[in-house]
């Protein structure tokens, strides 16, 4: 098997979605190439694999299928007998699968062995169980159906019980785009919905800006994720400017008053936009530019510019930044902008993980967002100004107050022995559904365990045990995360009990009496494997 790579964005009158294509028909689609049955191709769309397509036939040229020439005509995508086809297993990726892959357009064979590496494991997971997609959703929908009515989910459970592990395959499972991120002690406000940060420009001056928390820039992504009637390919061709850059420093771009006259931009020092810069005597040499005299343009500055609105409050240079967006339009694909009626929505779902949600300071770090989280209102009847709402820039999605869209849901885990779960108060508990996850209901995370049934075993004889002490209960049983630590420990369960299990166990019993005495009976049980000889005892060497 030999491992391919093929882009697979737009093509044709209207700049038609060639993924979607591919994707319908099962086929892979390109010139004559060196691809035989059997090689796998990584499709992309961008710079994402969104998918694995698994060539199962020969090659035969696009002109001798009636049916894909009348939609090559229907698109007006050019081809001549030089384009084939070929059927493919077509391996969608679920979300959390997809990778970046930057590499150059067309089809090109895969050097890189990191990536052939991660493609292999893909197929052989795929192929294992190929219907684990449909799977996945039935076994999840239960909690979709949670999440969809109430948005935000905290589950709940005993330490290990797979609980992050389960938030993000309901997330997968909706085929949501995923945020994540863990609450601690020191995390707060700035952190997760603004704040001021300090940034340093091309010329070295230091400053501070408004930034975006995590959460506020995630229900950014949200809301700004097109309609189904919206034209914005914005990203996409950002990307190829980036990379056209990368591999040639620079472009020159004609100004739109006098297009006999250019200027050449380049990426800043620090990779986050485009720079026009002043040279000595007006010679190119690259890192030679003059400190203080450089021009500015931000990705979000030119994507102002693309939907008609100003690039900076005040205007400024931005008949340099319309310059770029035209020269972008010209050479590099970019659509005109048309945004989606205020009828239609988008059907992306977004889901936001908030591990380990209850040892963060939840007021500090939520403030006004109590209000617009809650689930009857959500949406722009839940907007709220938040506390640097004064210096929110103009033509910010969020300029006339911050909420959170209705396509954004919120699943939070916790642990319920935790201390810090007395600190949320009930103005919080009851914006949330809590779901409890006991320890033998999410072991299908152990699927790819060598050592799966005597795992399960081992941690339901352990925690039958546990439930026997006195103070303890099931909100302390052993989950099955733990036992993935097997595979650091080639199988070795001594060693799982030695270095993880005994001092947790060990934690939970500080300042009882007895604590030798009852870690060894937990001990026993963790060690009875009865049950896999018939329920007769194991015999003495």
């Amino acid at each position: 098997m030999e491992f391919w790579k093929l882009g697979c964005d737009y093509w044709g009158k209207g700049r038609f979605v060639f993924y979607d294509l591919i994707k319908a028909e099962s086929i892979v689609i390109c010139k004559e190439c060196d691809v035989q049955v059997g090689d796998a191709v990584a499709i992309t769309f961008g710079y994402n694999v969104n998918a694995i397509a698994i060539i199962i036939n020969q090659w035969q040229p696009v002109t001798n299928l009636p049916h894909l020439e009348s939609l090559f005509h229907k698109y007006e995508i050019e081809y001549k007998s030089w384009v084939y086809v070929a059927n493919c297993k077509f391996i969608e990726l679920p979300i959390n699968e997809r990778f970046n892959y930057h590499v150059s357009q067309g089809i090109s064979k895969i050097q890189n062995k990191s990536v052939i590496e991660r493609i292999q494991r893909i197929i052989s997971e795929y192929e294992s169980n190929t219907v684990f997609v449909n799977k996945a959703i039935e076994m999840y929908q239960p909690y979709i159906n949670l999440l969809r009515s109430t948005h935000n989910l905290i589950l709940t459970g005993a330490p290990g019980t797979g609980k992050t592990y389960l938030a993000r395959q309901i997330a997968d499972a909706m085929g949501a785009e995923v945020g994540f991120v863990q609450f601690h002690p020191s995390y707060d406000y700035t952190d997760f919905v603004e704040g001021l940060r300090p940034i340093q420009d091309d010329n070295g001056n230091v400053g501070f800006e408004r930034k975006d928390g995590v959460f506020k820039a995630f229900c950014k992504k949200a809301v700004s994720f097109p309609k189904n009637d919206t034209i914005d390919n914005f990203n996409e061709t950002w990307d190829k400017l980036v990379d056209t850059l990368n591999e040639n420093n620079y472009i020159d771009v004609p100004f739109l008053s006098n297009k006999s006259k250019s200027f050449r931009v380049e990426l800043n020092e620090y990779g986050t936009g485009l720079a026009n810069r002043t040279y000595p005597n007006d010679t190119y040499e690259q890192g030679g530019w003059i400190s203080g005299q450089s021009k500015f343009f931000s990705k979000d500055q030119l994507y102002n510019i693309y939907r008609g609105l100003s690039g900076v409050p005040s205007g400024g240079h931005d008949n340099y930044r319309r310059a770029i967006v035209e020269e972008m339009k010209k050479s590099l694909g970019l659509k005109i902008y048309k945004e989606g009626s205020s009828e239609t929505k988008s059907d992306k779902n977004f889901v936001f993980i908030i591990d380990e949600i209850n040892r963060g300071e939840i007021s500090k770090i939520f403030g006004e967002l109590f209000f617009s989280i809650d689930p009857g209102y959500r949406g722009e009847k839940g907007r709220v100004q938040t506390q640097y709402q004064n210096i929110v820039e103009d033509g910010d999605i969020f300029k006339k107050g911050f909420f959170v869209p209705e396509n954004v849901y919120i699943i939070g885990t916790m642990n319920d022995i935790d201390r810090s779960v007395e600190s949320m108060d009930f103005a919080f508990r009851r914006r949330f559904a809590f779901k409890e996850i006991k320890a033998d209901e999410n072991v299908g995370m152990l699927d790819k365990l060598d050592q799966k049934d005597e795992a399960i075993n081992r941690m339901k004889k352990l925690n039958a045990a546990i439930e026997k002490v006195d103070g303890l209960s099931s909100a302390y049983h052993i989950g099955a995360s733990y036992f993935l630590k097997l595979n650091d420990y080639k199988g070795d369960f001594d060693k799982l009990w030695e270095y993880h299990l005994e001092g947790l166990l060990r934690e939970y019993l500080r300042g009882t009496q007895n604590v030798d005495n009852e870690i060894e009976k937990l001990k026993t049980a963790y060690n009875d494997e009865s049950d896999h000889n018939n329920g007769q005892p194991q015999q003495a060497n």
